[in-house]
């Protein structure tokens, strides 16, 4: 029995994910079939239906690993029912219809899935880790045109004088002033990075609402869709299993929406 038990307990587990899995020989015409529709202007939008298991997903992951530069993948699995006697009174009743909670989804995974250095005009502020060379530079820009000023107004020389520095060093001066200038930039910089707002310059919330006079978070946050496509450069959204929320109005909202998209002169 003790024999037994132990080869039990030393076997290796041969475990088989349930991942989706590309399979070129059962996948590979599908994917081919996707990819031609992307290429033909006319086409907007690509709908694959199918049962339970048949491999959906890993023809959509295949597509987005091909076209990796133009595709934005969108999950809505953590989407939850909600329930009305957790609404506070503040939130509008528009805002909880199911069409609404999947584009508030759809809204906010697009607006926190670029990088926020490559989006200074959103209203949106994210959290962005400290980038030191970036930093470094920016800090020694700010001493320069902090040394250009001291050097015009003649703030410098009287430093120089208080400091008993000879005429000889004076470029030695302005240097100093610089890197101190820089080296106080960056301290601050660094100390304060991510603790300080100033609400008055605050183009908008940090969350993604729903205003009464509003229809929709389409209608809404329109300006924040087309601005995060035209800097991200991508020109294709793969929704998955958006189908199971069985809300036929979104589609038609996702249609208007793409569109409005493809009419504007940003992508034009």
């Amino acid at each position: 029995m003790s024999t037994q038990q132990e080869s039990a307990s030393g076997a290796s587990w041969n475990l088989v994910p349930l991942t989706p899995k590309y399979l070129p020989r059962e996948h590979g015409g599908y994917v081919a079939a996707i990819e031609a529709a992307l290429e033909d202007d006319q086409i907007r939008n690509i709908a694959l239906s199918g049962n339970y298991g048949v491999g959906k997903s890993s023809i959509l992951q295949e597509v987005a690993r091909r076209q990796e530069n133009r595709v934005v993948e969108l999950s809505l699995s953590t989407l939850a029912p909600i329930e009305a006697s957790k609404l506070d009174e503040s939130v509008p009743i528009q805002a909880t219809t199911p069409t609404n909670r999947i584009q508030q989804e759809i809204v906010k995974q697009l607006l926190y899935r670029e990088d926020p250095s490559k989006t200074p005009g959103s209203r949106f502020r994210r959290i962005e880790r400290f980038r030191w060379l970036r930093e470094i530079g920016t800090a020694l820009l700010l001493g320069f045109a902090v040394a250009v000023i001291y050097l015009l107004t003649g703030w410098t020389a009287q430093i120089a004088v208080v400091f008993g520095i000879s005429n000889d060093f004076a470029v030695w001066a302005h240097l100093i002033v610089w890197a101190v200038a820089a080296g106080a930039a960056l301290l601050v910089r660094w100390r304060f990075y991510g603790k300080l707002h100033i609400k008055q310059f605050s183009a908008g919330s940090a969350t993604v609402t729903l205003d009464d006079n509003s229809v929709s978070y389409f209608d809404q946050y329109l300006d924040e869709i087309v601005y995060f496509f035209e800097v991200s450069d991508r020109d294709v959204v793969i929704f998955e299993d958006i189908d199971r929320f069985n809300d036929s109005h979104i589609f038609e909202t996702l249609r208007a929406l793409n569109t409005l998209l493809n009419a504007s002169p940003s992508f034009g």
